[in-house]
């Protein structure tokens, strides 16, 4: 091929509506392998109600995972290589960040609601099993939205048209993947657009899509396995403590849970400046040491 032929076929791919509707592709035709493979397992295993649930609403993202990887592999092997170790910021410490800080921002964002009287909690019922076997799907989720939005979509823009065209359209599409979820409202979706800013930042400044998949796959966990909350909307019948009861109001939302509540924009966006600061200060921090006055 060309130079001239080369070039051309790198901007086409990296076009916007291309990789929009790729990723819709992938996202579609992965969940429906997925879904198929979840299916198959659940009858197989012959699963009750709560843990067919939990197996059909996660495990088919595998699908998504195995097609992303494999898509990406073969249309460009620079961005492949910053899924695995091609990016410094992959290492275990900011995997094992990732999960405690997706841990922490979540219980951050229920302590208000709790204490505002909008939750009441009681025990649920999970077996130890099943509690990890149950991370071990919501991290296949998660990573398989990582590797899809800021993977493939968010990477392959940020070559083309730089970083704030690239997190803008990633996040966008990020929010509208949640746009046919039970209870979605324009402040969630919002919400949903941020906490896709503040994975762009983790991959972005950090230089590490671990941090992103782990923070991901922690919050979400969180969310719906230890709180018993809904989780984007959809909620699981097995968890550590489950609702006893709950109310509406501007720190927790009936229809969509704490993801749709302005405590969530609060956290989530001081989470992402809180990056920005610290990727500024390792800068000028390495800038001293390689320049020192």
């Amino acid at each position: 091929m060309q130079m001239k032929d080369y070039q051309k076929h790198e901007k086409m791919r990296c076009n916007i509506i291309v990789v929009a509707i790729m990723m819709f592709v992938l996202f579609l035709l992965g969940s429906f392998i997925g879904g198929i493979v979840s299916i198959l397992i659940t009858k197989v295993a012959h699963l009750d109600e709560g843990k067919t649930e939990i197996v059909l609403s996660y495990l088919t993202f595998l699908g998504v995972i195995i097609l992303t990887l494999l898509y990406t592999r073969l249309a460009n092997k620079k961005i492949w290589d910053q899924f695995f170790c091609g990016a410094s910021g992959n290492t275990v410490k900011m995997l094992l960040l990732g999960l405690l800080s997706g841990f922490l921002m979540n219980s951050i964002c229920i302590v208000p609601a709790y204490l505002h009287g909008d939750l009441r909690f009681a025990p649920g019922q999970i077996s130890i099993q099943w509690f990890f076997l149950s991370f071990v799907m919501v991290f296949i989720q998660a990573s398989a939205e990582e590797l899809l939005v800021r993977g493939y979509v968010f990477l392959n823009l940020r070559d083309r048209y730089g970083f704030w065209i690239a997190l803008t359209v990633s996040s966008v599409l990020f929010s509208l993947l949640h746009i046919a979820n039970e209870g979605i409202t324009l402040l969630s979706l919002a919400n949903i657009a941020i906490i896709g800013i503040f994975y762009g930042f983790s991959v972005h400044y950090l230089d590490s899509i671990w941090f992103a998949m782990a923070n991901h796959a922690a919050w979400n966990f969180t969310q719906n396995f230890v709180y018993g909350l809904p989780n984007s909307g959809l909620s699981s019948k097995l968890s550590l403590l489950t609702l006893a009861s709950t109310r509406n109001s501007f720190l927790y939302d009936l229809r969509f849970g704490i993801e749709g509540t302005i405590i969530t924009t609060i956290v989530v966006s001081a989470g992402a400046l809180l990056i920005f600061l610290y990727s500024r200060n390792r800068s000028k921090a390495l800038q001293k040491r390689t320049n020192p006055v």
